[in-house]
This record gives C-alpha cells, structure tokens and sequence, in this order.
C-alpha cells in the first residue's frame, strides 16, 4: 500500500493502518512532525485529531541542539528529505504532497527490523512477558517465547533480551517502592511476624543500622525438637541489593532428607554477628543441649564461636571443603617444583581419607619426609592440630550420619538461589528465600 497526493482518510486511525504497510513494504519508519491538532470538540475532533501534520523519515533532518559536543551522542538522523505533508481539508485527511525520496542512508530489511520501534514490546508482549517474570521465568525462554508469538504473526522483528531484563527492573522498582513513613525493615519486619509462630530476633549497631535478623518458624523449631543430633551450617551471598549473606542452618531428618531450621540475613560474619545468630538459636531452641555433631566450612569466618557456644560438641570440617583448600593452598607460590605439589596434594589427600589414626600417622611421616618446609610449616599450623576435625578417621568417631561433607547445605542454598534475582531488596528478598523453604519442605 503506497501514500499519494489528494489521497483522503476518514479518521487518524485509517491513516495509521496505511502508515505502518508502507513502513513495512519499503522498509522505512514514518516519524510525525510538525502536528497541530483541531480545536474543539465533537465526532471529527476525535477522529481526525490533527488539522496539519507531516510523516518523515526516520533519518530526517536534525533538530537544532545546544549541546557543547562534551558527552558523545549519537542519532538516526541523517538529513534525509523523505516526507509526507497531510493537511485536514473537507472534514477528512488529505495528502497534500510527498517527496519519496531517500537520501544519505540505505533502506534494508535488517536496518529496518532493528529500529526502537519494531524491537519494542507490544502490550500482548508486556502482558505475557510480565507473567512469566512473575512466576520467576527464564529471560532467554521468555524471549524466545516471545520471539515465536511474532513469527506466527509475521514479525520477523528480534526480540532483544535487554527489553526483559528493562521490563523486569521496572516490576521490581515498582514493587519496591516503600510506603510513605514506612521504611523497608519494618516492612520486612511486619512480613516475617506474618508467618505462623513467627520468631524474630533483630541486632542493630550503635547508629541503629541493621546487622542481622534473626528467623525461625513453628515447622523449622518443630523439626529441629525432632532431629536436634546434626547441624550442618552455610552461607551463601549475593542474594539481594545489601549484599547480606543469609545464614541457613540445618538438619537431616529420619528419611535423610535435609530441613532448614533457622536463617539469618546478616551484614557480615563476624565474631559479633554469629554470636547473637547462635544466642537467639538457643534461647528458642532448648533441645540445643543435645546437639552431637556441626558440620561447616573452615572458611567460615569465627567458626570458633561454635566451639565456645556449644560446649562439648564435635566440630567437624566439611571434607571437601579440606581438599580444595589444600589444592589452591599447595601451590608454586610456596617455591615447589610441580612434581613436589603432586607429591604432597596425593600424600595430602591420603590423609583426608585415612581410616585409621595408624595410617594417619604413617602418611603424616610420609610428609615430612619431603621436606618441603613451607608445607609442612603450614600443615602442623592450620591442620595437624585438628585432624579429628576433618580426617576420616576422626569424623566416623561422632554421630554426622556419615555426612562427611557440607554438600547437603551447598545443595540447599543452590535451590534458594535459583528463586529471585541478587538485586533485590529485602522484603522481597525474604519472600523469596520463603518461598524455597517452603517448596523444600
């Protein structure tokens, strides 16, 4: 369909329908410029709605500008003389006159397909694309969801993935927007007390700043009651705006199935920190006292608050954690050959699993022997003290249900990750760690 001089339209509406064939069948975007629209009212005001306005090409002419030339910018115009000049004359829409000249640019199918206006989202599109953000879909799979709808219409335009990721920011800014004279804690405050035998511990420092909050329910203090013997311990990061790590501790039941029995949202992990988190656990806990066995990370920092809170309980060092370490620690930083690190890392990894404290003992000889100093100077500092902690010989001693690794809560906070994205707040951060519990149970 082609626009010509004295060409007539009943309404605005006709004249877009015309508009957007010609943009396609050569490949052009038609831009308004130079509108001025009917005064008063009735039928033909809102139907015609402008009583001048001229269509042009996309890359025009340039509009003045003020700008210095300090921040780089750039434009589709390229002071191209296309235009379409349409004036109201007889109660209709008439073209007056037209100049289909090009000029200065090239008109293909691809320039065209990727112009703002063909990539953007329709409506039908946003409305689709928000639900499925909204059940916490893929953007690549939303995209090409998205993509397939407009093959079945014929619109080859792409579909591009920063329009999800806009779409996705703009759902979240709004849903985080904080009530007047209500500030994001107390409304995190109000959503945790929501949930059924809600218990909330909150530690705030000097300048009343958030530090950690504490949270348990009634089903995660039921299971714990339950299963009180084995405690495995994490952190997992990066899960909202503040960068709070979220501290799961948990527990294996009958059916060796892993339970979350507590969390904390905390602003660091130091000594202050675990402290009150392990405070709280045992104010409400009161079957704490027969607590056999902690699984955690080395790494973990001020894991000895553990040992001074829980007197009398096994510690113990998740083995895999123990063999990694010793794989980035052994390294040629400490002024070994390659083959002195493969001798070490295998004698080292003997040890980890020796199931007996003779054998131990044999392997720690077998270590010393190399005589690399920097390792064994290492080894008798961080580890050799220790071994109950870690070797195999020395985790079977206590009741860990043979769970010699800290795999059960890696797994765990890998499912908690999955749900939400890292930036966003805490409110809404909480909802979704509760919604992964909540599947997980």
């Amino acid at each position: 369909m082609a626009f010509v001089v004295n060409q007539e339209f009943n309404s605005f509406g006709e004249l877009l329908q015309v508009k957007e064939a010609y943009e396609c069948a050569n490949n052009v975007v038609l831009v308004r410029r130079d509108t001025h629209l009917l005064k008063g009212e009735g039928e033909i005001v809102r139907k015609l709605i402008y009583s001048r306005l001229s269509l042009q090409c996309k890359a025009g002419r340039e509009r003045p500008s003020e700008s210095k030339g300090v921040r780089k910018s750039s434009t589709f115009k390229k002071n191209c003389p296309m235009r379409i000049n349409i004036v109201f004359k007889g109660d209709k829409l008439k073209v007056t006159s037209m100049n289909e000249v090009h000029e200065n640019h090239q008109l293909n199918q691809q320039t065209f397909l990727h112009y703002p206006e063909n990539v953007r989202l329709s409506k039908e599109e946003i409305n689709l694309a928000s639900t499925s953000l909204e059940a916490n879909g893929k953007k690549f799979k939303i995209k090409n969801q998205l993509m397939e709808e407009r093959k079945k219409h014929g619109n080859q335009a792409p579909i591009l993935l920063k329009s999800i990721h806009n779409l996705q920011t703009a759902k979240r800014i709004d849903k985080e927007k904080v009530i007047p004279g209500e500030s994001e804690l107390e409304k995190l405050l109000c959503s945790m007390l929501k949930v059924p035998g809600a218990n909330v511990r909150v530690l705030r420092d000097e300048n009343d700043e958030l530090v950690c909050i504490f949270f348990q329910d009634t089903r995660m203090a039921s299971i714990f009651d339950k299963y009180p013997e084995l405690v495995l311990y994490d952190a997992t990061y990066k899960m909202n705006e503040r960068e709070m790590p979220l501290f799961v501790q948990s527990v294996v039941d009958a059916n060796g199935t892993t339970e979350i029995v507590a969390l904390a949202i905390c602003k660091s992990e130091s000594r202050v920190v675990i402290e009150f988190v392990l405070d709280s656990f045992k104010e409400i806990n009161p079957n704490w006292t027969k607590i056999k066995c902690v699984i955690g990370d080395k790494d973990f920092a001020d894991r000895i608050v553990y040992k001074e809170k829980f007197i009398g309980v096994a510690l113990q060092i998740c083995l895999f954690h123990v063999l990694r370490t010793f794989n980035r620690e052994i390294s040629a930083k400490r002024g070994i050959t390659k083959d002195e690190r493969q001798k070490a890392l295998e004698i080292l990894q003997r040890l980890c699993y020796a199931s007996s404290y003779d054998y131990y003992d044999e392997q720690y000889e077998k270590l010393c022997q190399l005589n690399i100093e920097s390792v064994t100077e290492s080894y008798n500092t961080n580890w050799h003290s220790i071994k109950d902690e870690w070797t195999l010989c020395g985790l079977n001693q206590y009741a860990n249900f043979l769970n010699n690794t800290n795999n059960r809560s890696e797994s765990m906070n890998h499912k908690i990750k999955t749900v939400g994205t890292r930036n966003s707040n805490l409110l809404t951060f909480f909802e979704n760690v509760s919604t992964s519990v909540s599947v997980l149970a």
